[in-house]
């Protein structure tokens, strides 16, 4: 467990050296402050979400910035890490380690596409996607990004937020020939973590 703190402190100390401002925050994000920076500390286990990939399931912890730029989820071994950036947008823009021989997936959105590209190369596919849409579904809400892949396949990327302001599940597209990643929080109860 040391060596995760290790891992944890570093990857937020390399983060924190770049700015932007946040306009959207979970509490989730911060209680991963409080168990990094806390008199008392948050247990880390706490703070876990799953990733859900081709059959297999990975234990992962967030990791962002002070000033909210980057939203990174890594496993404990540091391995994978799946990257969002500012909070405002809540696009994917990298998956590492997910992919055969750990080919690294990048993911640049444009006006209206999403190209992703494979260890910083030429782009592979570029996907049709609209900007998020928010709707309120019973008490939660549902940001939906509608996409169509290069074979004119329909997809969501999807964003769900529950009533208390926590993010239940990020549902996001890494590659067209694969299935995609789903991230959900093991615990969405933190009222004993304060």
């Amino acid at each position: 467990m040391k060596l995760m703190k290790k891992i944890l402190l570093l990857l937020v100390a390399c983060i924190e050296l770049q700015g932007c401002a946040v306009s959207f925050r979970s509490t989730q994000f911060d209680l991963l402050r409080l168990a990094i920076n806390g008199p008392n500390g948050v247990p880390v286990e706490e703070l876990a979400w799953t990733l859900l990939w081709a059959g297999e399931s990975y234990n992962m912890i967030p990791i962002i910035s002070n000033d909210g730029k980057l939203a990174n989820f890594v496993n404990e071994e540091g391995a994978i890490v799946i990257t969002f950036d500012n909070f405002d947008s809540w696009q994917i823009i990298n998956a590492f380690g997910l992919l055969p021989e750990e080919l690294n997936m990048q993911i640049n959105k444009s006006s209206s596409t999403l190209d992703y590209s494979i260890e910083d190369q030429q782009v592979l596919f570029s996907h049709a996607c609209s900007n998020f849409v928010s709707s309120q579904v019973g008490t939660n809400t549902v940001r939906v990004q509608n996409c169509e892949d290069s074979h004119g396949e329909a997809y969501e990327n999807q964003i769900r937020v529950n009533s208390a302001g926590q993010i239940s599940q990020l549902l996001f597209m890494i590659h067209e020939d694969y299935p995609m990643i789903t991230l959900t929080p093991n615990n969405l109860d933190f009222s004993g973590a304060n």
